[in-house]
């Protein structure tokens, strides 16, 4: 379970780090004049809701087998 949690925030970091980047001032790309930098940052963030939902559901679940014992 510690394995997939880490997993999970990797891919969390992976993210943002992309969401970093993407405001960094400089040239507007072409993408960004159609709008796919909206629609990339709306998925984006679908994704990190997704990943911290799984990410609390680890937790609770090492909690669960903590008690257990």
């Amino acid at each position: 379970m510690k394995r997939k949690e880490q997993d999970l925030q990797r891919r969390l970091h992976d993210l943002s780090g992309r969401h970093a980047e993407a405001e960094v001032g400089g040239p507007v790309d072409p993408a960004t004049l159609v709008g796919a930098d909206l629609r990339w940052e709306t998925w984006a963030e679908s994704r990190r809701t997704d990943i911290n939902l799984r990410i609390a559901q680890l937790r609770v679940d090492q909690e669960r087998e903590k008690a257990e014992l």
